[in-house]
């Protein structure tokens, strides 16, 4: 399960696009993750609209919706909407914006589509400076759009990491992680010779499954909005541990090894760009397989709130291991010169 949720807005016009701002919005929760937006409040008015910005303020992800309206209007003229996109912009949020298809727009009942020239043209205007600048997609239905949603939002959630919430217990650890972070550097050779001890404890297991046998890993993903399908896939030891290996140099929480090894299935195209969710029992037994191969570490320690908390870390053996296994060697760099050639 994921640590951090982002809060995502959802901007658009309303009575025209309420089954789209529906099927969006579950999407966004399907990803795990937190919607916003005006639902409460389908007649706009200034005084909301001062409420509206403070939620907008709490987001991290802005995401907006333009079809065939402009939306209704402030006394100055400018709608609702390209107010609350405005805002978004002079506020410096990631802004992801969805244009229906010109196409599409042409066919649609009247009564859903702007006729007066001059919200057509307020309308036009507002479409071209949202298209002016940034990457603007292109949706043609309710299902063509949540998918375009879901897609977007997951390339900005790693080119553009958002503040984001997390959970009490986590952000103790994460200010448990920070104070043993100090405390290294502090206790240089200390904790050199400890990590020396340690690694001299690797659990000594007879007919212990060599690093290339390989593993079954089950795992679900959505393949539409509130449904999932379960499947599966192989991988070797050898092929889990250097997944995850690079993420490790730091303690981490246990749950974090499944984070790190969906995270590599989806950006390696292993699950099609599907996002998968291991069952905890898969992420529990290759803790437990990692060390016992000695690569990784488990220990407790002390968390603010005086209880305790778990984690992993790579061992230096494992450290040692990974580099060695993942370096380019001046063999690899000559063959991937001549294939570039």
């Amino acid at each position: 399960m994921q640590a951090k949720k982002y809060q995502v807005f959802v901007s658009s016009t309303y009575s025209d696009l309420i089954d789209e701002r529906r099927e969006v919005i579950e999407a966004i929760i399907d990803l795990g993750h937190i919607p916003a937006g005006m639902e409460g409040f389908p007649a706009i008015d200034i005084e909301q609209f001062k409420y509206i910005k403070k939620v907008i303020d709490q987001c991290d992800y802005y995401v907006l919706i333009v079809a065939g309206r402009y939306g209704s209007m402030s006394s100055d003229g400018t709608s609702f909407t390209e107010m609350e996109y405005r805002y978004a912009v002079e506020s410096g949020k990631v802004v992801i914006a969805f244009v229906l298809d010109p196409a599409v727009l042409a066919s649609l009942p009247a009564k859903i589509v702007d006729t007066n020239e001059q919200i057509v043209a307020k309308l036009e205007k507002f479409k071209a400076d949202v298209m002016t600048g940034r990457l603007v997609r292109l949706w043609t239905d309710r299902s063509s759009l949540s998918r375009a949603v879901m897609k977007s939002l997951i390339a900005a959630f790693d080119e553009f990491p958002g503040e984001g919430w997390v959970r009490a217990s986590v952000q103790a650890n994460e200010d448990v992680l920070a104070q043993i972070n100090e405390l290294r550097v502090k206790n240089e050779h200390l904790a050199a010779e400890n990590e020396l001890l340690k690694a001299q404890l690797v659990p000594q297991i007879d007919n212990i499954a060599s690093l290339d046998t390989p593993y079954l890993i089950k795992y679900t993903y959505s393949d539409r909005p509130g449904s999932r399908v379960a499947t599966s896939l192989t991988m070797t030891w050898r092929e889990i541990f250097l997944a995850v290996a690079p993420q490790l140099s730091l303690p981490q929480s246990p749950h974090m090894l499944a984070v790190y090894l969906q995270t590599h299935l989806k950006e390696s195209g292993r699950t099609r760009g599907r996002i998968p969710e291991l069952n905890a029992i898969y992420t529990t037994q290759i803790r437990v397989q990692l060390v016992a191969y000695g690569l990784i570490k488990e220990f407790r320690g002390q968390t603010i709130g005086g209880g305790f908390g778990e984690w992993v870390q790579i061992t230096p053996a494992g450290n040692r291991f990974m580099i060695e296994e993942m370096v380019i060697r001046a063999d690899q760099t000559g063959q991937d010169s001549q294939n570039a050639q």
